[in-house]
């Protein structure tokens, strides 16, 4: 008989980014930057395989692992401040400037999501580029209506590592590891 808790994934918050440098790692705590408002991810992975054939059918599966790692997240609002080591984009004069060769900085990232229990479960990916978010907006009708940022960024390894989950549910959990996983080096105080 399983003595296993049945929970369910049931809230999102928490979303944090850090710009990462040329060691891909981050200098201090201070670099996990925190934008509020975090409405929605969603974690795409893909993984090649193949199968191949012997003795007249089906021999063995051929993997080559994670091939394709994308996140998308939607947020209530990307401030100005958080754009430049977000995004890449230029702050001039209290203005967003968009130039044609705009180069995203490579990033780390982690939110956390809430579980049915109580406990909280950790995701964080180690190293990508986000894309500039579209714009989508719409005049004001009989109510208001919330109009939020999407972005999607491309992830790949940092020492050999693509993402990583944490769930407080498990006994050998420390927060504190998994924040020093995620970003290189650097802990960071629970939320």
């Amino acid at each position: 008989m399983s003595t296993v808790k049945k929970v369910a994934k049931i809230g999102l918050s928490n979303f944090k980014y850090a710009k990462l440098n040329e060691n891909d790692l981050i200098d201090a705590e201070t670099d996990i930057k925190d934008i509020p408002g975090l409405q929605e991810a969603k974690q795409t992975v893909s993984m090649d395989s193949e199968t191949v054939f012997a003795d007249d059918g089906p021999y063995l599966v051929l993997n080559s692992g994670i091939t394709e790692l994308k996140l998308e997240i939607g947020l209530v609002d990307i401030p100005t401040e958080h754009k430049p080591g977000l995004l890449g984009v230029l702050v001039e004069d209290g203005m967003e400037v968009y130039k044609k060769d705009i180069t995203p900085p490579y990033v780390a990232v982690s939110f956390r999501f809430k579980l049915s229990s109580g406990n909280y479960g950790y995701f964080g990916m180690v190293k990508g580029q986000f894309n500039l978010p579209s714009a989508d907006m719409k005049t004001k009708g009989e109510k208001a209506e919330a109009q939020t940022d999407t972005i999607e960024g491309n992830f790949v390894a940092r020492d050999d590592v693509m993402y990583i989950i944490g769930r407080e549910d498990h006994p050998d959990f420390k927060y504190e590891e998994f924040m020093n996983k995620v970003y290189g080096g650097v802990s960071a105080p629970r939320p």
